[in-house]
């Protein structure tokens, strides 16, 4: 494979002198181990016996991306590819450039209260920035202002489409378990330890752990540094708060918290540890 890609990097710099070839992939970490694998050896050969190619690789996966190149036997992922890490979320500044310059290219503005109105609805979430400022900007009569009615007219359509198309299908997907201990990172407010988790729940960190590791496989949550984790989403939140007591009176396990047990549960200060021995 890693012949056939010269090759054909080769025929593009012939046909276009300053061409190569881009390859590029998204979600990396949903890819099969064989397929990692595949490519990571790939890669490898490509650097080995054809470092001066005109070949570049860039992929993008969530934060267990490199956790998962390690389980398909790609060893020091780290050395293979240059890893960048990406931040959840956009700063406010840098949403608010997002939805104005490509206005402004256009002749069309933004005005500031509208523009607020849309960061704070998406937490600076990229894809569902897109989202609000596409499902305002196609509502809007215009010609030239985009207001703060527009935005409000806009949202409740574009979040109804946000809860049809992802959030409910991922939660109705979701065991009782899962939906308990996404909610318990809700209340914690979309970010919390293991021992503030473990609080919440009434459990032990061990126990959790399993459940822990399933809604990192499936993109649900992430660890931004160890011993912590955070919602992916963080729409998630509102959503799940707003349906998880229908969802527990559906449980099938009886032994699903509450939302108010978890709110007490949460409450509570820290168990205050033993003296240490001398």
């Amino acid at each position: 494979m890693a012949e056939a890609l010269v090759a054909l990097a080769t025929a593009v710099r012939e046909d276009q002198p300053n061409g190569g070839l881009l390859i590029t992939v998204d979600e990396l970490q949903v890819a099969s181990p064989t397929d990692l694998a595949l490519l990571a050896a790939t890669l490898h050969r490509l650097n080995v016996d054809h470092a001066q190619a005109v070949v570049v690789f860039a992929g993008t996966g969530l934060p267990h991306t490199p956790e998962a190149l390690r389980k398909a036997g790609v060893t020091h992922p780290d050395r293979l590819f240059a890893l960048e890490p990406l931040p959840l979320t956009l700063a406010d500044d840098d949403a608010a450039y997002a939805i104005v310059e490509p206005a402004r290219r256009t002749g069309v503005s933004w005005h500031p209260d509208a523009i607020g109105r849309i960061v704070t609805a998406c937490n600076g979430y990229p894809a569902h920035l897109q989202l609000f400022a596409h499902a305002t900007w196609t509502d809007a009569p215009g010609p030239s202002t985009i207001t703060l009615a527009d935005v409000e007219t806009a949202l409740p359509k574009a979040a109804a489409q946000l809860e049809r198309r992802t959030l409910g299908p991922r939660w109705d997907r979701m065991p009782d378990r899962q939906r308990e201990f996404l909610t318990a990172l809700a209340i914690n407010g979309g970010r919390a330890t293991a021992s503030q988790l473990a609080r919440t729940l009434d459990r032990k960190s061990q126990e959790l752990s399993w459940v822990r590791q399933a809604l990192i496989e499936e993109g649900d949550v992430f660890a931004p540094k160890r011993g912590h984790l955070s919602l992916a989403v963080p729409l998630m939140a509102p959503f799940v708060l707003a349906h998880y007591e229908q969802a527990r009176e559906e449980a099938d396990n009886n032994n699903i918290l509450s939302l108010e047990s978890m709110h007490n549960n949460a409450d509570q200060p820290p168990a205050e540890l033993p003296p240490a021995a001398p």
